[in-house]
């Protein structure tokens, strides 16, 4: 609303961000007193209007942006998730050896602390892996215009599901060793 106030010439766009995030976010708040079984159907509608409040905002004016910052920006919490995850997998491999010292014989701890620490390793290598990946090729040239900048940040919805399922993966792998 501060944006509608100082820039004439964005005012119809910045407010109508401003009402489609409000609306959207108090139809968010409403579907909590629906009954569970219209949470299925409103929740895939909410998302879909949460993801084009931007585009309807949009196609009056576009705002200003700078390829590089918006880049910036996803590869920064990009490098959040990714940290959370091996923060996560680190957590999940600690615990996993203190419940086996804790109840296994020394045999069977010595065979699950070999397995943990391979599994270690290979969380580590993975996550610099994905790291890598990601930050290999500069993003900045990827978005010139609203169409593509738009697309690049939702596609960025799966990067980071994916870089958070990585450390369920790892919580999986170990339930499977520890036999839980």
């Amino acid at each position: 609303m501060r944006a509608a106030v100082s820039d004439r010439a964005l005012r119809a766009t910045t407010i109508s961000y401003a009402l489609g995030i409000a609306i959207t976010q108090a139809l968010w708040i409403v579907m909590l007193g629906l009954p569970d079984k219209a949470i299925p159907v409103a929740m895939p509608v909410l998302i879909l209007a949460e993801l084009a409040v931007p585009v309807i905002a949009e196609r009056r004016h576009a705002t200003p942006w700078h390829p590089h910052h918006i880049t910036e920006r996803y590869g920064l919490f990009t490098l959040i998730v990714l940290g959370e995850s091996v923060l996560a997998s680190a957590n999940a491999i600690i615990e996993a050896l203190h419940t086996s010292r804790e109840h296994a014989e020394a045999a069977a701890h010595a065979d699950l602390l070999g397995s943990l620490v391979g599994l270690s390793a290979l969380t580590l290598i993975t996550s610099a892996a994905l790291w890598w990946i990601y930050f290999w090729p500069p993003h900045h040239g990827l978005i010139g215009t609203l169409r593509e900048s738009l697309r690049y940040g939702y596609v960025h919805y799966v990067v980071f599901a994916a870089a958070a399922a990585f450390s369920a993966g790892i919580e999986v792998h170990i339930d499977a060793l520890t036999g839980e």
